[in-house]
């Protein structure tokens, strides 16, 4: 709630049809970097990096609790995510 006050955007999550539609498109291969700005509770990257693991994911978001949430969930994962206001990066 603070954060939709600050920042005028809410956290709204990606159904899973999109998010597997998404990376069809995306094909995402072994070596490659893939960035979700804004990535809230990270569904995209949490299963990319599960369907292709030999990629390097990165996510951005604001939200301190989300990210230590995230940080938690993507120990074993090839995920960071970093703490920034992607307008910004």
């Amino acid at each position: 709630m603070i954060y939709m006050l600050r920042y005028k955007v809410p956290l709204i999550s990606t159904s899973k049809t999109i998010i597997n539609e998404a990376l069809n498109l995306a094909d995402i291969k072994p070596n490659q970097t893939v960035f979700e700005l804004g990535c809230g509770w990270a569904p995209f990257l949490f299963t990319a990096a599960k369907q292709e693991p030999e990629a390097k994911y990165i996510g951005i978001e604001v939200i301190s609790l989300v990210l230590r949430v995230n940080r938690f969930r993507a120990k074993r994962l090839p995920i960071t995510f970093k703490s920034e206001d992607f307008f910004n990066v």
